[in-house]
């Protein structure tokens, strides 16, 4: 009978028991760090809008000008968080169809672009 170094036969019920137990604990790690992020995101934009709408709300009540800077705030707000998730998850995702402009800046290029002659 064959073991695996651990005391466990090779195949045995126990063995493969573990394993499987392993590879859902392993899964379900990675499905909540999706979440973590899906929630990291939506703070981002929610507390962007509310910052900035806050800011121009304030800016308005100075002012005068009820809504006018509150909305140009909430815009601002929105667009702003919404550039910070891209930065944040998108901005370094390579693109296998331009690998030349994914090289950082001084490094060698993985290759060039076509030549246009």
């Amino acid at each position: 009978m064959r073991t695996d170094g651990r005391g466990g036969q090779i195949g045995s019920p126990d063995r493969i028991r573990r394993a499987l137990r392993q590879e859902r604990d392993l899964e379900s790690r990675r499905m909540w760090r999706g979440m973590g992020e899906a929630w990291n995101a939506l703070g981002t934009i929610v507390g962007g809008i509310a910052i900035w709408g806050g800011v121009g709300y304030g800016i308005d009540r100075l002012v005068g000008t009820k809504p006018v800077l509150f909305v140009i705030g909430v815009l601002v707000g929105n667009f702003a968080s919404i550039y910070l998730i891209y930065v944040k998850y998108f901005r370094d995702v390579p693109n296998p169809a331009t690998p030349w402009l994914d090289a950082p800046n001084g490094a060698p290029s993985r290759g060039g672009p076509p030549d246009a002659s």
